[in-house]
């Protein structure tokens, strides 16, 4: 009965508050590891594995933290118990996903530009081998495939995860400002989103 005794819904939307002061403290700092790991653009191949390997890290991390952002807001909007319109409560979810969108595109930009530069094709599960050009006028005038190499496994599906970004959209709902009210038992009433 969290929702109907207004001190236990004080303490848990401080509760909720505070977690969402945490979440924004590491989903800024996943960000900023993924803008500092795309900077660098003058990798090596295997280079350019790790980092991918790093950035995997930290986008996961990101990936779960924005989806907990719009969680809070949620939690936030229904033990504000209609003091605070559900744009409001969805304040830090907002702001984060711009910048979450943002460092997404810089690094799906960065991807291209590694597949152009190592002739990673996904489609064919393959990227050129060193001296692809020498090979390619060469031993592969016998055997085209043998200027290539196999594309790792995990590293494509992380390029793919990573490069296949779903962009979420802003919480701009204001219908969700007017409550739907539920009879539950008595007296008692539920706000439900």
């Amino acid at each position: 009965m969290i929702i109907n005794n207004e001190f236990s819904r004080d303490k848990r939307y401080d509760e909720i508050s505070r977690e969402e002061e945490n979440c924004t403290i590491m989903l800024g700092q996943a960000n900023n590891n993924i803008c500092d790991l795309i900077e660098n653009d003058k990798l090596d191949y295997k280079k350019y594995e790790s980092t991918i390997k790093e950035i995997q890290k930290w986008y996961t991390r990101q990936q779960i933290l924005i989806h907990m952002l719009l969680e809070i807001g949620n939690l936030r909007y229904i033990l504000a118990y209609e003091n605070e319109t559900s744009m409001f409560t969805h304040t830090q979810y907002n702001n984060y996903l711009l910048q979450t969108d943002n460092i997404n595109e810089k690094l799906k930009a960065w991807h291209n530009q590694y597949k152009e530069k190592f002739g990673i094709d996904p489609n064919e599960h393959k990227r050129s081998a060193s001296f692809y050009k020498v090979k390619k006028k060469t031993i592969a005038k016998i055997n085209e495939e043998w200027a290539y190499n196999k594309l790792d496994e995990s590293i494509e599906r992380m390029i793919s995860d990573q490069t296949t970004i779903i962009t979420l959209k802003p919480y701009l709902e204001i219908k969700q400002d007017d409550c739907i009210k539920i009879l539950k038992q008595g007296e008692n009433y539920y706000n439900l989103l």
